[in-house]
């Protein structure tokens, strides 16, 4: 009996030390987990709260509506808030609610507004009526889309199959080109607004130009129901947290004229 409490004793001599040893790593990986997770909270609402004085609370409206020179960059910024909003409130704005924001700060009174029955007449060179800011064609959230566009009309690349029928979500420019929207002396002149409902005709499109999908359109008689991409019920559906959307001038602070 001797030589079995002996041995016991030996046996719990090194195994409690490492059972402690074992139990202290487990209990600091559970506390550092606790830290983060209570660390993650805190960002968390620090941007939630930051979103809500942007959308709610805005005393200067380049807070909402942001500070660029064009619709285009003014609308990636306002879709970055929204996004930021939905995805880390519970209760989430509405499509109804991003389309009012969306449209805002249009300056419609100073454009011609296009429609299927009353558009400017093509000169020789030109193969369609004009190009349009699509938005981000892949994305799942209302605010980064200015079209409804059918599922099976878009590429792996983000770009829009030619001959696809697109509608507008609300109010769209219709430019010359691709250019910088950003820069002055008219390098992408506004031909007019394309007014929301309108629908248009795909000739072919580009991604990734200043991060978006943009194509060149012959705007068209709507016919029937868009089958578009949907907007999930929760911004969570789609992988990440919201990312910043890089405008093009973002690098610059220059008031709207």
């Amino acid at each position: 009996m001797s030589k079995v409490e002996s041995a016991s004793r030996t046996l719990a001599a090194v195994l409690i030390p490492m059972i402690l040893a074992v139990g202290g790593y487990v209990a600091n990986g559970l506390l550092e987990k606790q830290r983060d997770a209570v660390e993650t909270q805190k960002l968390d609402q620090e941007m939630l709260n930051r979103a809500i004085e942007v959308m709610f609370f805005a005393k200067e409206k380049e807070h909402l509506f942001g500070n660029e020179l064009s619709l285009e960059s003014r609308r990636l910024y306002r879709a970055h808030w929204i996004t930021t909003y939905n995805y880390y409130a519970q209760v989430k704005l509405t499509d109804d609610f991003v389309a009012i924001v969306m449209e805002q700060e249009t300056d419609a009174v100073d454009k011609r507004i296009i429609t299927a029955d009353d558009k400017p007449a093509r000169t020789s060179d030109q193969a369609a009526d004009g190009w349009v800011a699509v938005g981000q064609p892949r994305s799942r959230q209302h605010a980064d889309l200015n079209f409804e566009i059918p599922q099976n009309a878009i590429t792996g690349d983000g770009r829009i199959r030619p001959d696809t029928i697109i509608r507008a979500r609300w109010s769209v420019n219709l430019r010359k080109n691709t250019l910088n929207t950003e820069a002055h002396g008219g390098l992408n002149e506004i031909i007019g607004l394309i007014p929301a409902g309108a629908c248009a005709k795909v000739v072919k499109s580009e991604a990734n130009i200043r991060s978006q999908t943009w194509a060149l359109i012959d705007i068209v008689p709507c016919q029937d129901p868009i089958a578009a991409v949907p907007s999930p019920s929760s911004p969570k559906f789609s992988a990440g947290r919201p990312e910043n959307r890089v405008t093009e001038a973002a690098a610059k602070q220059t008031p709207k004229g």
